[in-house]
């Protein structure tokens, strides 16, 4: 995806992102999508670390010996093929807050940069 179809694709439900030129929606997508970036690894860290203080590192150990045991035996491509799909599907329950923060900030944040982008246009003429 092009920086101009990432413009066009996330301020299309935006009241207000028609009257801005396509210069000006990508400068405010790369912004955006800076602070979604940050905001979702900051998410991330955050939980994981909550994870590791509140169970001890428990729950990681066993994640651990859950893809250790399925990984014994067979050593072909199927294999291990298998075992990253467990070890992602085990993983993506963890992602998902992240995930929701960030897009939920997200569209928050579109909105507020093109309603300071209208503001300022109008303050220009």
């Amino acid at each position: 995806m092009t920086k101009e179809e990432r413009a066009t694709k996330w301020l299309k439900r935006i009241p207000g992102a028609e009257h801005i030129d396509i210069e000006k929606k990508i400068i405010i997508c790369d912004k955006v999508a800076r602070r979604a970036l940050i905001v979702f690894f900051t998410v991330l860290i955050v939980e994981l670390g909550l994870l590791l203080i509140i169970g001890q590192g428990e729950l990681f150990n066993d994640i651990a010996n859950l893809l250790n045991a399925i990984a014994d035996g067979s050593h072909s491509r199927a294999h291990r093929r298998g075992l990253a799909i467990v070890g992602a599907l085990v993983c993506v329950p963890m992602i998902v807050l992240p995930i929701i923060v960030a897009l939920l900030l997200k569209n928050r944040w579109l909105q507020a940069e093109v309603d300071k982008e209208i503001s300022d246009s109008h303050k220009g003429k």
